[in-house]
């Protein structure tokens, strides 16, 4: 049995098997039959898997002028706005996300907090960790959530207003359409180009 509690957390239920998880990314597997002691492990991906569920179904929070001043100059400054194609067996389609960076724990956690959508991961970095540096984290938006977000700041973006009225147009476009790419291919395929154009000029990591 599948049941979303929260937002921010979900509940597996199996014939052995409780499994709970709460940020940052510890899970807690426990006997149901006998209850023993907890036993904590890193599961990355099922953390990532759970909290991309969790996107699909949050609603952005109401943000105050300030709130939206301050994420706009975030994106500009620490964000990327990219889209990539994702091919399957039958069908491609183009998807965008919005991604921010970075090895401050709390600043992310704060984003994650004020508007309510969102995933966070840890992104592995095998060079960086021989290195010594901080682990870097990042919050990932999707096209949804993401159109909520730009729409509400889009008055606030400077550096990044274009690559986020793309994103806009390539959500209203892709509405129109069961599957992405059916309705004005053209469009999708010449927004695309121009982002990865924007984000090239700009010398950004966007993907």
């Amino acid at each position: 049995m599948f049941s979303i509690n929260s937002l921010s957390g979900f509940n597996f239920i199996t014939r052995d098997v409780w499994l709970s998880y709460s940020q940052p990314t510890n899970f807690r597997f426990t006997e149901v039959s006998n209850i023993p002691s907890s036993i904590e492990v890193r599961i990355d991906k099922i953390f990532i898997l759970l909290q991309c569920i969790s996107c699909w179904y949050a609603i952005m929070k109401e943000l105050t002028d300030t709130q939206k001043a301050y994420i706009a100059g975030i994106i500009d400054g620490e964000g990327c706005i990219s889209m990539s194609k994702i091919k399957s067996r039958n069908s491609t389609s183009i998807r965008a996300r919005i991604m921010i960076a970075n090895a401050n724990t709390l600043l992310l956690d704060w984003l994650y907090e004020v508007t309510g959508i969102g995933a966070i991961h840890e992104h592995c970095n095998d060079r960086n960790n021989k290195r010594g540096w901080k682990k870097q984290r990042i919050w990932t938006i999707y096209t949804k959530q993401g159109v909520e977000l730009l729409r509400a700041i889009l008055p606030y973006l400077i550096i990044k207003q274009r690559q986020a009225k793309l994103f806009i147009e390539l959500h209203d476009i892709q509405k129109k359409s069961s599957r992405a790419l059916k309705f004005n291919e053209v469009r999708q395929e010449e927004i695309l180009k121009e982002i990865h154009e924007l984000n090239w000029r700009g010398n950004t990591v966007c993907s």
